[in-house]
């Protein structure tokens, strides 16, 4: 499943606050809880989910290129 599948996804309704972290860099790409809501990146949004997690109620997305 692409990140693009589950955070900019007109047919589901995701209605919390995520991080979307890059594994293999450690950095994180996106966090709506600091920054707000928009769109992220073409190339965030193609990359591979790794694994899904919730910590402190915020969505944690692990992604891979």
């Amino acid at each position: 499943m692409l990140v693009g599948d589950l955070v900019y996804n007109d047919a589901l309704d995701l209605e919390c606050n995520y991080l979307i972290y890059e594994n293999s860099s450690k950095n994180v790409l996106v966090n709506t809880k600091k920054n707000g809501f928009h769109k992220p990146l073409a190339s965030i949004l193609d990359m591979t989910i790794q694994n899904i997690t919730i910590s402190n109620d915020i969505l944690i997305i692990t992604a891979v290129k």
